[in-house]
């Protein structure tokens, strides 16, 4: 890396960026909650976290989680109130609500890919034969494809 601190710089604004844009979309989101259910805003961000909230909780000696949601209903829910809050804003023609929606939304359903193969290159870049961190080129051959067979083979010494 020839300039680490423009990099990190630029890394650093980046996420400033995406934090602004995820805060003003959920601002924009809990507005459009409040103004179908026509309660307030504060109410509709209380009644939200609260469908939201997870506690941690310990189980058989293991830190989890509990909330009202299931893991697996989280995210289309999400998904949906961004996409009715993106048709909202779209039919007043608020452009730029329309923009920020959008890119928030594209974010969440790609983050969860987005953070799967970011850890798996970064511990395939740095397993390295014997250091003990991260997978083993091996371990992950064998869930990329089942039908490879990992064989090591030896010669015998002819005496």
């Amino acid at each position: 890396m020839r300039m680490p601190k423009l990099t990190i710089t630029v890394a650093i604004v980046l996420l400033l960026i995406l934090a602004g844009i995820s805060g003003y979309a959920g601002y924009l989101v809990v507005g459009v909650v409040a103004g179908y259910l026509d309660i307030g805003r504060i109410l509709t961000g209380i009644l939200l976290s609260i469908l939201f909230i997870r506690l941690p909780r310990l189980r058989q000696g293991k830190l989890s989680t509990i909330g009202i949601l299931p893991k697996i209903a989280r995210l289309p829910i999400v998904a949906t109130l961004a996409a009715l809050s993106t048709l909202h804003y779209f039919n007043q023609d608020d452009i730029a609500a329309v923009v920020c929606l959008i890119l928030a939304t594209t974010f969440f359903l790609v983050f969860r890919w987005l953070k799967l193969t970011l850890s798996s290159r970064l511990s395939s870049l740095f397993a390295k034969p014997g250091f003990g961190f991260g997978r083993s080129r091996s371990a992950s051959a064998e869930k990329a494809d089942p039908s490879i067979i990992d064989m090591e083979f030896r010669e015998k010494r002819d005496e």
